[in-house]
């Protein structure tokens, strides 16, 4: 796939783990977050997980947008869902426990809106949904895995690429997913739109 800009695509996001994956393909980027308040989950109001990870990469990606209006941007927002409830990013690592313990020996959803703005097209995108299910998880395996990884910045508590063994079970769907960024139906979204 060949890039059709002269200027480098802009990810809107501050992600670490969104540009690592996105640095897989053969595509120049620069990344702009635009630092958009997100809808927090307690704002949900009724909203589907597919629509409230939607509404906020689209904020992300708006805002940077009205900024270069004739760039391409990626944009992305991922949230964990369990029950009817969402589970963003933990505030400490309390509530990084109390989500652990939620999620312990018990399947969820994690949830993926990628949008990608095309000068002369719009907004076009899609939402990726992966299942997890984890191992059943005693209080002093969630301190373990809190005091080995840094958690406070990924939806759920928790974080794949780091020592996945101490929690995880299963993974049903995309894995590039769950770290905040589904890297083969992105690629494929690209040569379908992008041609």
């Amino acid at each position: 796939m060949s890039w059709p800009s002269k200027q480098p695509l802009i990810l809107a996001s501050s992600s670490p783990r969104r540009r690592e994956l996105l640095a897989q393909f053969n595509i120049p980027f620069e990344v702009l977050s635009s630092n958009a308040p997100e809808k927090s989950e307690s704002q949900s109001h009724g909203l589907t997980p597919s629509e409230f990870c939607w509404w906020n990469s689209a904020k992300k990606g708006f805002l940077v947008q009205k900024l270069h209006p004739q760039r391409y941007i990626l944009s992305a927002d991922t949230v964990v869902s369990i029950d009817t409830s969402l589970l963003g990013k933990p505030k400490d690592n309390s509530e990084a426990a109390h989500f652990l313990e939620r999620l312990s020996g018990r399947s969820h959803e994690v949830w993926t809106a990628v949008q990608l703005y095309i000068p002369s097209k719009g907004w076009k995108g899609f939402v990726e949904k992966t299942v997890v299910t984890f191992q059943d998880l005693s209080p002093q395996r969630i301190q373990e895995y809190l005091q080995k990884v840094h958690v406070l910045d990924k939806a759920g508590g928790y974080a794949l690429q780091d020592h996945p063994h101490l929690i995880i079970q299963s993974i049903q769907g995309s894995h590039s997913n769950v770290v905040g960024l589904p890297i083969e139906r992105l690629k494929r979204f690209l040569n379908e739109t992008l041609r």
